[in-house]
């Protein structure tokens, strides 16, 4: 596996599968250095997998073009930029969700005595900005509502009010 040397296309062929990862992408990179403690670069694939394992919020491995295996915080795989000024390509391993650590989906972000907001974790790359939902909890029944718009949807897609002033408005 090369180390600390730059990737070129002719050398990306010494990048095989690894157990608990997709990829390797030719060309793709991971945005953002993933959070949490501990060290989020280094010289060898082997150090990057073993840091990504203990590392919950690392969404995969990205081989910058200088070489180094560094720990990436998201899972959308973007593409790099072909003209690049150092004639070398990254290389992106995307780790895959281990079940038995994998956190729950909906995680309560705020709650009233009215409602619960839920942040949904996982949005699906390209998504309109305006067709995010997050699941809430209203009157002890369960909706979707857009944060954008304020409205509010049945789990059919219904629309079913708004929120306005932290109460819920019927259409």
């Amino acid at each position: 596996m090369p180390s600390l040397e730059k990737i070129t296309n002719e050398t990306f062929d010494k990048f095989k599968k690894i157990e608990g990862f997709d990829g390797p992408y030719r060309n793709q990179y991971l945005k953002g250095i993933a959070l949490g403690p501990g060290t989020k670069k280094f010289e060898t694939l082997e150090e990057a997998i073993e840091g990504a394992k203990q590392n919950q919020r690392c969404g995969g491995i990205t081989v910058s073009r200088q070489g180094y295996y560094t720990l990436r915080r998201e899972s959308n795989l973007y593409n790099s930029d072909v003209n690049n000024r150092y004639k070398s390509i990254e290389v992106t391993y995307v780790k895959l969700e281990d079940e038995a650590n994998k956190e729950p989906n909906d995680v309560i972000v705020r709650s009233t005595e009215n409602y619960e907001i839920l942040e949904v974790k996982k949005i699906p790359k390209n998504t309109n900005p305006d067709s995010i939902l997050e699941k809430i909890i209203l009157q002890n029944k369960e909706y979707f509502y857009n944060i954008q718009t304020r409205r509010i949807y049945s789990l059919d897609g219904e629309l079913k009010g708004k929120l306005e002033k932290g109460k819920f408005k019927t259409f």
